[in-house]
């Protein structure tokens, strides 16, 4: 008898146990559907933001701040540009991604850095109104920080 009631005990506790991991496994594939929809999403967002990106008219990119060794601001490298960039700079996206922009601009010290870096530290927009001498023309430019070490400058 003792057998049977181990028997017993043993067949209860297997159910139980079979009865929990097909719950854990339906909520497994629930998550599992919701986050393909969520990840269908998001790409469906970030490909109409990218088509928004490429068809403006104001020239628009995307930096980020490069720091020394002891996390000095040095520079800024430009992560992405849309094609109005290229029209507005007559730089060709091809040749200005993920390189410094002391190497882009061929200038000393990167352009409007202390502008750019202080939008950064402060999460404050900045605008303003300037001639760039290498390329003899007048820029105006919005400067938007997105986080502690990237910003977007948006131009025309």
């Amino acid at each position: 008898m003792e057998n049977q009631n181990d028997y017993q005990k043993l067949l209860s506790d297997f159910n139980n146990l079979k009865e929990n991991y097909d719950v854990l496994l339906n909520e497994n594939n629930k998550l599992k559907e919701n986050s393909s929809r969520i990840s269908f999403g998001t790409d469906l967002w970030e490909n109409k933001i990218q088509h928004l990106f490429d068809r403006l008219s104001v020239g628009i990119a995307h930096h980020e701040i490069i720091f020394d060794d002891n996390k000095n601001a040095i520079n800024y490298r430009i992560v992405n540009v849309n094609s109005s960039y290229e029209k507005h700079t007559g730089l060709l996206k091809n040749d200005v991604i993920n390189r410094l922009a002391t190497d882009v601009y061929q200038t000393n010290q990167p352009p409007y850095f202390d502008i750019y870096y202080e939008s950064v530290k402060s999460s404050i927009s900045r605008k303003f109104s300037i001639y760039f001498e290498p390329f003899q023309r007048y820029y105006d430019i919005t400067v938007i920080p997105c986080g502690d070490k990237e910003f977007f400058t948006e131009f025309r």
